[in-house]
């Protein structure tokens, strides 16, 4: 509970006088329900901690600040750090939380402009305003399903405002104008859905490599343990294409993310070589190949088109390019972050480019990444050991979150 004071003498140095369960200044009066350890004053809640010791109440420093404050408006504050009361300016002129259906702004209007800090915590953002003094709150209650509760605290130097987000994770954008500061707040679980899609499946095998080891068996179990780690870790809303070993065409994969509205789609594949040595994972975005190993990758994933399409309607995916387009930079955004986290401690392959049919006729960033040489035997080997399988997907999942991060507050 900290250091406690007797509530009568420290109220009675500003000339507050304490009867029985009131707190009396002048005509105004603040009323104590000691049993639920709540005070209240002009229609309002607030919480407090208290002790009693030889027949006197011992109220915690930051609860008689608050008291003091509401009764008498000198904005009196509780430094945690150095354990005493202190005035200051009353600088943070006013707190607003707006709550909407897929966000929730905090609106800080300030008496002067602060450089303001921010750090973030499993379930909790810190937010720090030099020479930011609010007198007003010491706690606030959340109403929206992101934020859960406000703790407010103060040093000499300044307001602490710690926000606790409803869901594990959350993004947040940051706007700061003249005298006004504002964070919005989002949940991950309204960004939208997010399309996994594990390659290969059913007739279509994909490579197959040592010891025949198919392609569309190590894609889906990844796959799998990506969307979990989303889901459950991060809070994401998350579709896989496919659940199970059977075949989808192309069209059907494109048609799933177009039927969720797919705010990303991810497509996981194992790479093969003629050379038994390849090995590490590539990151591709949807775009013209350049060079002689772009085209052979290329032409390795685009081969299941033989299962589901007439020669002639080949054509038909060259004009879905033209609407690709407007997502050419986001998908070479999130190309980049997901590699990042893919590339840490393995061999780096790059980012590459190449025309995939299966990412043609998806409307939103897009990328197709190459886990691994399945041709491999020693990454083969690999690919196919649990644990390293959970390793691939916590990384694809972190560069997937760090690209939604930024999109957020880009």
């Amino acid at each position: 509970m900290g250091i406690l004071f007797p509530l009568d003498s420290i109220l009675s140095v500003y000339s507050i006088k304490l009867l029985n369960n009131l707190a009396i200044y002048k005509d105004d009066t603040i009323y104590f329900d000691f049993q639920n350890k709540i005070f209240r004053h002009k229609d309002k809640t607030f919480k407090f901690l208290y002790e009693i010791r030889d027949n006197k109440i011992y109220v915690n420093g930051k609860d008689i600040a608050l008291i003091i404050y509401r009764l008498t408006s000198i904005p009196i504050f509780w430094d945690y750090k150095s354990n005493e009361l202190f005035r200051a300016i009353e600088t943070i002129k006013k707190f607003q939380i707006i709550e909407n259906s897929d966000s929730c702004v905090l609106i800080f209007t300030l008496s002067r402009n602060t450089k303001e800090q921010l750090w973030l915590e499993e379930n909790a953002i810190l937010i720090h305003l030099p020479d930011g003094f609010y007198p007003k709150f010491n706690f606030i209650k959340g109403d929206s399903g992101i934020i859960d509760s406000i703790a407010i605290f103060h040093t000499k130097e300044g307001a602490f405002f710690k926000i606790f987000v409803s869901t594990k994770y959350g993004s947040y954008k940051k706007i700061k104008e003249n005298y006004v500061l504002k964070f919005i707040l989002y949940s991950y679980g309204n960004f939208g859905y997010i399309v996994i899609d594990p390659g290969h499946g059913g007739k279509d095998p994909g490579a197959i490599g040592k010891w025949g080891i198919k392609e569309k068996d190590i894609t889906l179990s990844v796959s799998k343990k990506i969307a979990n780690i989303l889901k459950k870790e991060y809070g994401f809303k998350v579709i896989l294409t496919r659940e199970e070993d059977i075949f989808l065409s192309l069209s059907e994969r494109a048609e799933i993310a177009k039927r969720y509205n797919a705010k990303l789609f991810v497509s996981i594949h194992c790479n093969y070589s003629e050379v038994d040595n390849a090995f590490g994972p590539e990151t591709y975005f949807l775009s013209t190949a350049r060079t002689s190993e772009e085209r052979a990758v290329e032409a390795l994933e685009n081969s299941v088109i033989k299962y589901e399409v007439e020669e002639s309607d080949i054509l038909k995916f060259i004009v879905s390019d033209i609407l690709q387009n407007a997502y050419l930079k986001e998908s070479q955004k999130l190309a980049f972050f997901v590699h990042e986290k893919l590339k840490d401690g393995r061999n780096d392959r790059g980012i590459k480019q190449a025309g995939f049919y299966v990412l043609r006729k998806v409307y939103a960033p897009s990328i197709l990444i190459e886990i691994g040489f399945i041709s491999n035997p020693e990454e083969a080997k690999l690919l196919m050991d649990e644990e390293y399988q959970n390793k691939l997907a916590k990384a694809i999942a972190e560069g997937i979150k760090n690209y939604i991060d930024w999109y957020i507050r880009r």
